[in-house]
């Protein structure tokens, strides 16, 4: 694997609107960030046990996804955090988290579908290393890859940066048009894959109905705005693509 040097790239580049989908990571740097990543997070969260009954339940349809849309670009890993929030995220290369609160939240197991085809959305446009390119790109040097590097400094190296960017991840603030294009991913693959895509509209509608009321209702749309435009969004798709 090729050392990636992130440097400064010049405030022009950076100010440009191109900026946001240029990503500095290559897939085998974004698995092996990730595979680091996690290990950073699930230092600081309680992951459920894979015998607990919602983990199970969780790991299935996460199972079953992977299968019937063929995603076969990442190793998709799906767990269960023990937590009463609402909220769910996903890390570069597949690992996506879904908090307990988030499972009982939902009304239908195609509404959790739906919020785990958006989290895969966002590992399959690679939103999470692009916006770390974007973040971090233009005042960070990082190195990842074993050409010419000792494999214990490396592997220092990218624990320091996983540790650093952990926070980030976690409540990544995604651009509108990140979060559009994951809207736009989860409802096309539902469709195709058989599952009931008004399921996931009916998710986003519960959240701004009850969101402000809420303090569980936390970071995976409490942070995005314009709820009621990607709603309209999501339902004008559906209805184009019935």
């Amino acid at each position: 694997m090729k050392v990636i040097t992130i440097v400064l790239c010049g405030v022009i580049l950076n100010s440009c609107a191109a900026f946001s989908r240029i990503n500095m990571f290559t897939i085998d740097d974004e698995r092996r960030l990730g595979r680091d990543i996690a290990i950073e997070i699930e230092r600081t969260v309680q992951i459920s046990s894979r015998a607990d009954s919602i983990s199970a339940y969780v790991d299935s349809l996460g199972i079953a996804i992977v299968n019937r849309c063929n995603l076969s670009k990442y190793q998709f890993i799906f767990k269960v955090i023990e937590s009463d929030d609402v909220n769910a995220f996903a890390i570069p290369a597949g690992g996506i988290y879904i908090n307990k609160g988030l499972v009982d939240f939902v009304d239908t197991s195609d509404q959790l579908v739906g919020v785990i085809m958006h989290e895969i959305g966002h590992v399959m446009r690679r939103h999470g290393t692009r916006a770390l390119t974007r973040a971090y790109g233009v005042s960070c040097i990082i190195e990842l890859g074993l050409n010419g590097v000792n494999e214990d400094k490396y592997y220092r190296g990218v624990a320091e940066v996983a540790a650093m960017l952990t926070g980030q991840l976690t409540m990544m603030k995604y651009s509108r048009s990140a979060e559009q294009e994951s809207d736009h991913y989860a409802v096309d693959q539902m469709m195709k894959a058989g599952y009931e895509p008004t399921a996931y509209a009916d998710f986003i509608k519960k959240l701004i109905s009850i969101k402000t009321k809420n303090s569980r209702v936390m970071n995976i749309f409490s942070t995005h705005p314009e709820m009621g435009d990607r709603l309209d969004r999501v339902n004008e798709q559906i209805e184009s693509q019935e």
